[in-house]
């Protein structure tokens, strides 16, 4: 069962004010992230474009995402300008699937594995499935800092931080806008420039 540790109040200093205030503040930010994730968690079916940049030890690469969430099955596209590098991750009942642009084809079970395996990423599409709409992975322990209407400002999950630079407003819902992702070997950024849910 994931560990959630006080969130902290965003916006305010603890020195100002009592206990009971700020208990009373961390139960409205919890009680607002509950509303929040109940609420997007009978989303079943979204999709996303915007930029992702990835950034190792070893090499720094940008270009134009999409991911289309249909239920459990995804599409997720990672394209550059050039066209080098681009790669397609594909999901369903067999598993998942990985190709290249260089014509390479691999699956396997797990999409974070075959990630670091095949292209040296170690990026958490299971931990970013619920990242990139602004929620925290409940399989993770976490410890989060929520701003002033409750939503996630800061996130840290494993060996993972995550900041949320910007939410924006898309068919009555709050998304993420710019996210910053980070670990001892790989920094990303994601910038959302359009959602669609139905």
């Amino acid at each position: 069962m994931a560990m959630i540790t006080p969130l902290t109040v965003a916006c305010v200093s603890v020195n100002q004010m009592d206990d009971a205030m700020v208990e009373a503040l961390r139960a409205q930010n919890r009680l607002a992230l509950e509303r929040r994730s109940e609420s997007l968690a009978e989303i079943q079916n979204w999709q996303i474009d915007g930029r992702i940049s990835v950034t190792t030890d070893d090499e720094a690469w940008s270009g134009k995402l999409y991911w289309q969430q249909n239920a459990n099955d995804y599409q997720i596209n990672f394209s550059a300008p050039s066209g080098q590098g681009a790669l397609q991750l594909l999901s369903g009942e067999w598993g998942v699937e990985l190709r290249l642009a260089n014509g390479g084809l691999y699956t396997a079970t797990d999409t974070d594995t075959l990630l670091r395996e095949q292209i040296g990423w170690d990026l958490p599409i299971s931990g970013l499935w619920y990242w990139i709409r602004g929620l925290p992975n409940p399989d993770m322990a976490q410890s989060m800092r929520l701003n002033e209407q409750g939503l996630i400002r800061t996130l840290e999950q494993g060996e993972w931080s995550i900041q949320y630079d910007r939410y924006q407003q898309y068919q009555g819902y709050q998304f993420p806008r710019k996210i910053f992702i980070e670990s001892e070997d790989m920094s990303v950024r994601l910038i959302v420039s359009q959602w669609n849910v139905h």
